[in-house]
């Protein structure tokens, strides 16, 4: 008798831990959906066009690292812009938004930013105030004489 209850209790012991396990790996799961989305959200307010695979319809998603690094690119981009109170030359600021990025990501934000906008072209966004506004295209007042600027 003794041996059975021994071993029922170790299956007990084992069930709790695979019931522990599983939450855990749903919070994890939960927690991870939230950040994918936060990052998400991020990429969209990027000044950066997502392309498509010829061989995959999807667009490719910048990486989460090349996401923050991006963003924060941006943030600083969006700083000097302010406490110089002028818009910013295009070429710097494509250098400044370029920084610690890969050569592909930098290449492809070249490739947004320096082309002018078209109809072919829905993806680009303006941003202004911290907010994103898509797309807007064929505007002149957003892309004057190849500058950056903020209105």
């Amino acid at each position: 008798m003794e041996r059975y209850g021994a071993e029922n209790e170790k299956g007990g012991c084992q069930k709790r831990v695979k019931i522990k396990r599983y939450k855990a790996n749903a919070r994890e799961r939960n927690r991870m959906h939230g950040l994918n989305a936060a990052l998400d959200a991020l990429r969209r307010c990027m000044p950066i066009q997502t392309t498509h695979s010829e061989v995959n319809s999807n667009p490719q998603k910048l990486s989460k690292i090349e996401t923050l690094r991006l963003a924060r690119n941006y943030i600083t981009a969006m700083s000097q812009t302010l406490h110089e109170g002028r818009s910013m030359d295009l070429t710097r600021f494509i250098r400044i938004l370029s920084r610690e990025l890969s050569q592909t990501t930098a290449n492809l934000l070249r490739g947004t930013l320096m082309v002018p906008p078209s109809e072919e072209q829905m993806y680009k966004r303006h941003y202004y105030s911290g907010y994103c506004y898509e797309p807007f295209y064929n505007d002149s007042r957003f892309y004057p004489n190849n500058s950056f600027s903020m209105h």
